[in-house]
């Protein structure tokens, strides 16, 4: 990550970029272009409090945005541009956030935790509504883009912490937790983005945090999580490990199915450099598992009853999710620089 220190008037000099100059601001901010400008727009758009606070880098070729930019929910938001190699890149906006930001259903007053949180999104859209908020994630990357934007937005009060899933929170309860978690399905043995890797079924963090949550909601705690599973002939793979995990639990969940699935043949052509791609591959397609769907997931805990219940909302088309906000180029694996290091303790 570069170094990002929002100044006075930083997201107000933004905003007006964006408002005034949208081409010049695209071309910057979401398409990662080098830009050559006259000085009267430079001066007019406050380009030297952008290059000090470390989102444009200035050469003989021009102006170049080192980090892209999204507007969501009265936020500007920072995180990588797509094409970042490193594993440790932080996820650009995707419109599964724009959904579930729409979506929050935290009550008046409550005390909210925030997992994975990468950019800082929820936690941030939660703490503008005024909720005491806690962020978590594993990678140091995320935090400090997430307290970048904080600060660029001036939002109030939110404790950061690192570490896995629930882990720097033992002990304590929340009355909402959200979450986003890497929900990427990828071969054994392919490397790929501490935001997506999901293992071989893409749950392996949301079962990891599905058995805490109990643990870690309060009495009549809700919970939301956006992600992404399979699903094929047999339903959906994340409504099965639901269903074996909540046994005995008291948790409510409610999990709606959006949109129109993807074929997984096609979204996992990039992996198919791996040897154990096509094994893989065919594992899923011959147990009934053919496709990839986003999902929303919902529940409370309430006395000591559980329950499902699977909601097929195709209001939301999902067409274009699998992009970044404003981004019109195709998103290729490129080889990520190390193999990701996922660490999924127990709990």
């Amino acid at each position: 990550m570069n170094m990002l220190k929002a100044n006075s008037g930083t997201k107000s000099a933004i905003e007006q970029l964006r408002d005034d100059e949208n081409k010049i601001f695209s071309d910057l901010f979401y398409r990662g272009e080098s830009v050559r400008l006259p000085a009267d727009i430079r001066q007019r758009y406050g380009f030297e409090k952008l290059v000090s606070a470390g989102l444009l880098s200035c050469s003989a070729q021009g102006y170049r945005a080192t980090v892209m930019l999204s507007c969501v929910g009265g936020l500007v938001l920072a995180t990588d541009f797509p094409d970042n190699q490193d594993e440790r890149m932080v996820f650009p906006i995707h419109p599964e956030s724009t959904y579930f930001i729409k979506n929050i259903s935290a009550r008046k007053g409550a005390k909210c935790l925030d997992i994975c949180t990468g950019s800082g999104i929820y936690a941030l859209i939660l703490a503008k509504q005024g909720y005491q908020v806690t962020a978590v994630d594993l990678n140091p990357e995320a935090l400090k883009y997430a307290k970048f934007n904080q600060e660029l937005n001036g939002i109030g009060k939110i404790r950061f912490l690192r570490g896995n899933l629930f882990t720097p929170v033992r002990g304590e309860r929340f009355d909402y937790i959200s979450c986003n978690p890497p929900f990427e399905p990828v071969p054994p043995g392919s490397r790929h983005y501490l935001h997506s890797y999901g293992g071989p079924d893409g749950l392996i963090v949301f079962d990891k945090l599905l058995r805490a949550l109990n643990d870690f909601l309060s009495e009549k705690g809700v919970f939301q999580i956006v992600t992404y599973t399979l699903s094929g002939k047999r339903g959906s793979l994340i409504a099965e490990h639901i269903a074996n995990q909540i046994k005995g639990t008291g948790l409510n969940v409610m999990l709606k199915l959006l949109g129109k699935p993807q074929p997984l043949k096609s979204a996992a052509e990039h992996y198919k450099t791996n040897k154990l791609h096509q094994s893989w591959l065919a594992g899923w397609l011959g147990s009934g598992y053919s496709q990839l769907q986003y999902v929303m997931i919902s529940g409370k805990r309430q006395g000591h009853r559980h329950s499902l219940k699977v909601i097929n909302d195709k209001s939301e088309s999902c067409k274009g999710w699998d992009l970044p906000l404003n981004w019109k180029k195709p998103v290729l694996l490129r080889k990520v620089r190390r193999p990701a290091t996922i660490v999924c303790a127990d709990f």
